[in-house]
């Protein structure tokens, strides 16, 4: 079965073609640092070369991976940090659309289950030397095994710890730290279940760092990333801690843990854009204003 062409991918190759620079013979302002472009110089030929073969791999096949990486390697030697972005979001756009039905994963790993791999993940438990294998097996193509609180069992999820090592020698700065931030949070999440399960230090300084990522590079390619994983924050902040009294009940309170989190925010960093969103809330919730409670509430999902 052959998958039709990623959206990513496609969106990556129509903005390879159509973001060519413009001829001017004058300019009212100063031209961005190349690695703040968005894929700059956007690649041409090689990038769309790559997106046209991803398309010809198997999803079905969750070792795909693996040539995938070995033509990145073909095409993307002596190639600018920049373009190498667009590669690395290429291939891992791909990556994430592997088939992880049970199925698949089942007959990618048989006879070893999940249910196995999954303690030597979470509990460190001794695995027999056929697990030993499956597990290696899924890291070398780049999955990971994780589990969920209130999930229905383990699963298979891609994996940025196995894989940028390999992309470190090709990408630009601002993605090596992009990378090297999205490891910590595909390692320790910052929610599980709908609920915030780090300390109220570390979302906070996770959420300030994310914001100040997309301040240093607000036109990378990995902006849309960044963004979205800073919003999943920021509105966890507050529809976390939102909890409406009962009818008739004119009592408001915020969770000690919200609070915590709402006053390293304002120690800590109060001039960072994540203070400013929160702060109000904050306010409104010891205010007990309710009417700019529900108000803030409303608009949190489109910050």
């Amino acid at each position: 079965m052959k998958n039709p062409a990623p959206c990513l991918i496609l969106l990556i190759v129509v903005l390879s073609a159509c973001h060519q620079p413009s001829k001017q013979t004058t300019s009212t302002s100063p031209a961005p640092a190349k690695n703040h472009l968005r894929g700059y110089p956007n690649g041409g030929a090689v990038i769309q070369a790559y997106a046209q073969y991803l398309r010809t791999l198997d999803t079905m096949d969750l070792a795909s991976g693996q040539p995938a990486l070995s033509e990145f390697d073909r095409l993307f030697a002596g190639q600018s940090p920049e373009v190498c972005d667009t590669g690395f979001m290429l291939f891992w756009d791909f990556q994430k659309s592997l088939n992880l039905y049970d199925s698949n994963v089942r007959a990618f790993i048989s006879p070893v289950s999940l249910d196995k791999l999954v303690g030597a993940e979470y509990q460190d438990k001794k695995l027999n030397a056929r697990e030993q294998a499956a597990q290696q097996k899924l890291w070398s193509n780049n999955f990971i095994v994780k589990i969920e609180e209130g999930g229905s069992g383990p699963f298979l999820s891609p994996a940025l710890q196995s894989v940028s090592r390999h992309f470190s020698r090709y990408v630009s700065e601002p993605m090596k730290e992009a990378l090297a931030q999205e490891i910590i949070e595909e390692k320790d999440p910052y929610m599980d279940d709908d609920a915030l399960i780090i300390s109220p230090g570390q979302i906070v300084r996770r959420a300030v760092w994310w914001e100040r990522f997309m301040t240093r590079y607000p036109h990378h390619i990995y902006d849309s990333t960044a963004r979205f994983t800073y919003n999943g924050m920021i509105n966890m902040m507050i529809e976390g801690s939102y909890n409406p009294p009962p009818s008739g009940d004119s009592t408001i309170l915020i969770p000690p843990y919200y609070d915590s989190v709402y006053r390293l925010l304002r120690d800590s960093f109060p001039d960072s854009r994540t203070n400013a969103v929160i702060n109000p809330w904050w306010q409104a919730v010891l205010a007990k204003d309710s009417v700019a409670m529900k108000k803030i509430y409303a608009k949190a999902a489109v910050f």
